[in-house]
């Protein structure tokens, strides 16, 4: 097959198709644009809405372990001042105690001295 001339028809056809065609194609490529845009708004919010609430269940849960470990510690320290006041309460019985025998000890011999005289 040779190449035929081009006709002054064909020349028509070809500026039809060629000036249809390109805006077509520019409306064509918006559209989809367009269409991925408003078909991909639910992942969108689907995923800012999982990034909130990962967030806010991060933030609960620091708190929450900042709260248990305040607590721990005041725990621990209210468990060490129980045992110091019970220690001191026994240490103070026992000086009571001594105190007690050291006084009837003196007293006794006091009465005796007194009997004596």
């Amino acid at each position: 097959m040779s190449p035929q001339p081009e006709t002054p028809v064909d020349l028509v056809l070809s500026l039809l198709i060629t000036f249809t065609a390109f805006p077509l194609g520019i409306i064509a490529a918006l559209a989809h644009v367009l269409i991925t845009i408003v078909s991909s708004i639910p992942t969108f919010i689907g995923l800012s809405l999982g990034c909130v609430i990962l967030t806010c269940a991060v933030l609960v849960t620091s708190i929450g372990y900042a709260l248990y470990t305040v607590g721990a510690l005041g725990l621990r320290g209210l468990v060490g001042c129980k045992a110091a006041l019970e220690d001191s309460a026994k240490m103070g019985t026992n000086m009571a105690s001594v105190f007690l025998e050291e006084w009837n000890k003196e007293r006794k011999t006091t009465q005796e001295s007194w009997t004596q005289s």
